[in-house]
């Protein structure tokens, strides 16, 4: 699974402390991330499930996605777990939750 989208105005609000030492996150390096494991993924013939491209499709923004800037809330959750079950029924259908009996 990839990183999700960022905010960073949510993370400077919850985590102002990060302003000072410089630990600063951004899509940008998100998708650096994302970007790798999608490549990786391919070359290793293992599915990867791209949460960054799922909230990107989404019509929700990123502060209806997630609670601090980083971490998910519940429509972020589920988007991820759609994002989840849609590789699972497109690369494994027989393990599939339809499909197990």
């Amino acid at each position: 699974m990839t990183p999700g989208l960022h905010n960073q105005e949510m993370w400077d609000k919850t985590y102002p402390e990060d302003l000072i030492t410089g630990d600063y996150r951004s899509n940008e390096m998100n998708l650096k991330y994302v970007d790798v494991l999608v490549k990786l993924g391919a070359e290793l013939s293992v599915p990867v499930v791209n949460v960054y491209d799922a909230f990107e499709k989404s019509d929700l923004g990123d502060k209806e996605l997630l609670t601090d800037g980083i971490h998910f809330n519940g429509a972020g959750y589920k988007l991820a777990f759609d994002a989840l079950m849609d590789t699972i029924e497109k690369e494994y259908p027989e393990l599939h939750p339809v499909n197990l009996n």
